[in-house]
């Protein structure tokens, strides 16, 4: 019996610290300010969306979900005017659901976002111009994500504070 406990404790314990540095240690650890780099590739000749993001950082919660907190995305169109700014997004996503290879997304948070969309002539958005267009595929066949990961059918908690939506002639 006296081996029993001994050995519950020591499981419990090392649950414990190994729950205590998910929460602390693995966003005082990783740091993502090393990735934004590929989000600020100004020199592509081919991108035509240039976005940059400030402030990145982990974040962990009580529930065993990980995410990103950024401070603030700006999206600029080549030529350098701004289309989109938004702060304080935060995205959470469920750590037990990718042990069963689902994406859960549990919660997106936005504090402010505002978007100037530009509309031509013609009826069209001007960001169209610069979103890839792809080639009819099947409508039955759906994009396989990697690893054999799914989305999970739940709907995030979606918090917006302040938002401002202008449409522009051009």
């Amino acid at each position: 019996m006296k081996a029993f406990k001994i050995v519950s404790i020591s499981i419990c314990s090392l649950l414990a610290v190994l729950y205590l540095a998910f929460l602390f240690a693995v966003p005082a650890f990783v740091k993502l300010d090393d990735y934004t780099y590929q989000l600020n590739d100004d020199d592509n000749e081919q991108q035509g969306l240039i976005i940059k993001a400030e402030d990145i950082r982990v974040s962990t919660a009580w529930n065993l979900s990980a995410g990103a907190k950024i401070g603030q995305i700006n999206g600029y169109y080549k030529s350098g005017k701004k289309f989109i700014q938004a702060d304080n997004l935060d995205i959470t996503v469920s750590i037990p659901y990718l042990l069963i290879k689902k994406i859960k997304i549990d919660k997106i948070s936005l504090d402010k976002i505002i978007a100037r969309l530009g509309v031509d002539s013609d009826g069209t958005f001007t960001l169209e111009k610069y979103i890839p267009q792809s080639e009819e595929k099947d409508k039955t066949q759906t994009e396989l994500l990697p690893y054999g990961l799914q989305f999970s059918e739940n709907m995030p908690n979606i918090i917006l504070n302040k938002y401002s939506l202008t449409f522009t002639d051009n």
